[in-house]
């Protein structure tokens, strides 16, 4: 018998309850996987879902999951929020730290939206259909268990939600102590005015991120990093300048520049001018004049 969950998809979607329960049975394997080259080295694990299954994780993000709680340190796949926000936050600081999550969005298992789910009493759901929604949310890839990916429409709300408790922690040690903190997914920031101050904030921060048990969570060590303004300051890809102002910075605006003169010459193959248009619409959020100028020059791919 259909539960009320796979009514209320099956209104929503057109598709019969027959077909989402199909769909449910195999939604952790409707992935397709394939690896993403990291800026700084190393691959990252994409799995993209199933048309089908895609759209019923937009349902659920937008219908059964919207009361879940995000913190307002979160930046990351937040309305009215991003990567020019998070870096703007910090454009003042004098003194920045940058910490990174290992492995954050695998690390996130059903059994932490199991335990967030019973804490928030606006979602009420039979067990059922929380076995339903887990797995329609969570991938399990060959020879592991089910974990959260990065490539469903779903992950970010579900990582932002789940990070709830550890952010409300963290906010409360910055707080007291007068310093920033935001966070973009799994990347960290913290900024202040005085010097001292984060060295011993790290060690706080730290002991809050690797107590949490829900979800389980680990620093990535190797790229800790400790700034000051007499350096290159630079914030989810935003360069904040000595006039503590955002900017794409150099090396970026000489790529674009790059690829769009190659362009020009018709050297670019398709996948280079989807990056191209990726880029500039980046550009456009952090200057706009710029991101005009250049897309002026490549109308072709607007």
């Amino acid at each position: 018998m259909s539960t009320p969950l796979v009514h209320n998809l099956s209104a929503l979607s057109g598709l019969s309850a027959a077909d989402i329960e199909r769909i449910i049975r195999s939604a952790p394997r409707r992935y397709k996987v394939f690896p993403i080259e990291k800026r700084g080295g190393g691959i990252r694990i994409v799995a993209q879902p199933s048309r089908e299954l895609k759209l019923l994780q937009r349902m659920i993000v937008d219908r059964v999951l919207a009361d879940l709680p995000v913190h307002e340190s979160a930046h990351g796949y937040v309305r009215g929020r991003g990567i020019k926000s998070n870096a703007l936050a910090h454009s003042q600081g004098r003194y920045l730290l940058k910490l990174d999550l290992e492995n954050f969005f695998p690390s996130i298992r059903p059994l932490d939206l199991a335990r967030r789910l019973s804490r928030v009493s606006k979602i009420s759901l039979e067990l059922e259909e929380k076995r339903q929604l887990y797995s329609l949310l969570f991938w399990r890839p060959r020879g592991a268990g089910m974990q959260l990916c990065i490539g469903a429409p779903s992950s970010p709300l579900v990582s932002n939600a789940l990070m709830y408790d550890v952010d409300v922690a963290i906010s409360a040690l910055t707080t007291e102590r007068g310093v920033i903190y935001t966070r973009y997914a799994d990347d960290m920031t913290f900024s202040c005015a005085e010097k001292g101050v984060l060295p011993e904030l790290q060690t706080l921060v730290e002991n809050v991120i690797e107590s949490s048990r829900t979800p389980r969570l680990r620093v990535n060590r190797a790229k800790t990093v400790h700034i000051s303004r007499a350096q290159r300051v630079v914030v989810t890809g935003v360069t904040i300048n000595t006039n503590t102002e955002i900017s794409l910075g150099r090396e970026r605006k000489r790529l674009i520049r790059s690829m769009v003169h190659r362009f020009q010459l018709g050297e670019l193959d398709l996948e280079a001018c989807w990056k191209l248009k990726g880029l500039i619409a980046f550009a456009h959020d952090i200057e706009p004049e710029f991101a005009a100028k250049m897309r002026a020059k490549c109308k072709p791919i607007q």
